[in-house]
C-alpha cells in the first residue's frame, strides 16, 4: 500500500509511521514536489 502526505502534517506521518509505513521515494505527479512525502506499507 502507498500513500502521499506532507511533511507539514507531522501528526499524521507520527500515525503512518506507529502503523508500519516507511518513507520512500516520491512518485508519479509527488515527483517534483519537495513538500511531499510518500510513504509505503507491505501488506
Amino acid at each position: 500500500m502507498i500513500l502521499e502526505t506532507g511533511e507539514l502534517l507531522a501528526e499524521s506521518c507520527h500515525v503512518y509511521s506507529k502503523l508500519g509505513f516507511k518513507k520512500i521515494p516520491n512518485y508519479g505527479a509527488y515527483v517534483d514536489m519537495p513538500e511531499s512525502l510518500c510513504m509505503e506499507k507491505e501488506l
